[in-house]
């Protein structure tokens, strides 16, 4: 571990990106990042609705968490269309996280809603429970949304 920690340091560090996260630990491999200003967005459009439940819904919180561009610092940076983070209990503070390519970012969050969503359950209640955003307004945001 203390080897890979050594070699992480000499790498870039905005060329970091996540495998799927299980058990709490990040892996972090070196890849060429695919930005999102550089996507089709008709591609991106299709692979929310073919992989994602409640497409719909996903592509709003995608627009209000990069706004209306869809231009984001997190996803010029990350690919982080969600801006999904991790509690790092070492340092007691969120981190962001990175991913290597859009379509990689929509296949956590299809993990993502494998693990957590219920069955028959109201989306919005979903991203409630879960806690998906620290803003209290974030489902009346969501719904005004017209796409």
């Amino acid at each position: 571990m203390k080897l890979l920690l050594f070699i992480l340091t000499f790498l870039p560090f905005n060329s970091y990106a996540p495998l799927p996260i299980t058990h709490n630990e990040i892996i972090f491999f070196r890849e060429a990042p695919v930005h999102l200003y550089d996507f089709d967005f008709q591609l991106f459009k299709e692979h929310i609705y073919q992989k994602l439940q409640h497409p719909e819904i996903c592509l709003k919180q995608a627009f209000l968490e990069q706004g209306s561009e869809l231009n984001g610092r997190f996803i010029r940076e990350r690919n982080n269309i969600w801006n999904f983070q991790v509690y790092s209990k070492k340092m007691k503070d969120y981190k962001v996280l990175y991913f290597p390519s859009p379509d990689s970012c929509i296949n956590y969050y299809q993990s993502f809603q494998k693990r957590k969503l219920r069955k028959h359950e109201n989306y919005y209640r979903f991203l409630e429970r879960v806690k998906f955003a620290s803003d209290k307004n974030y489902i009346r945001k969501l719904k005004n949304i017209a796409l």
